[in-house]
Formats: structure tokens, C-alpha cells, sequence
């Protein structure tokens, strides 16, 4: 079938929600005014920010409860079902 002028692809970018979903991502870090790519530094400080806040709820669960957690989590990424351990 020939192609169009009109036809153009459908857009196939995994929307944070999508992944969320999926999950594979349990949190979205928020970009800086415009893009990461033109405010490194702002950027760099909003990761900064969501990666010491995680670490830190991490840091209060005991070594096996947080084992099981995240092998639970890493089973179950694009799962359209869920197993536990």
C-alpha cells in the first residue's frame, strides 16, 4: 500500500504514567521550568532532592523486608499479574 502525504506514525513514547502502571517507576522527578536539558543544575537539585527522600524511607525498613520488597517489585515490572514471594 503506497503512503500518503497525509499519514504520519502514531506517537509510541511511553507516557510516566504508562510506566507507573507497568510498574516500573514508582516515582516521576518533576523537570525544572523549560527542561532538564536547559537548567542542569535545577535539574540535578530536583533529583537530588527525590533520591534523598527515597533513601531515607529506605534506610528505616529492616535488610529482609526490604529484600522481599524489591524482589517482589522486580517480578512483577510489566506483569499483567502479580506474584509474591
Amino acid at each position: 500500500m503506497p503512503l500518503r502525504k497525509s499519514w504520519q506514525p502514531k506517537p509510541c513514547a511511553l507516557l510516566p504514567l504508562t510506566l507507573a502502571n507497568w510498574a516500573a517507576s514508582t516515582t516521576i522527578v518533576p523537570e525544572p521550568e523549560g527542561g532538564a536539558h536547559r537548567d542542569y543544575e535545577a535539574a540535578a537539585n530536583l533529583l537530588d532532592i527525590s533520591l534523598q527522600k527515597h533513601l531515607a524511607e529506605l534506610k528505616r525498613l529492616p535488610p529482609a523486608d526490604l529484600l522481599v520488597s524489591r524482589y517482589n517489585k522486580f517480578r512483577n515490572i510489566a506483569q499483567f499479574f502479580k506474584t509474591v514471594a
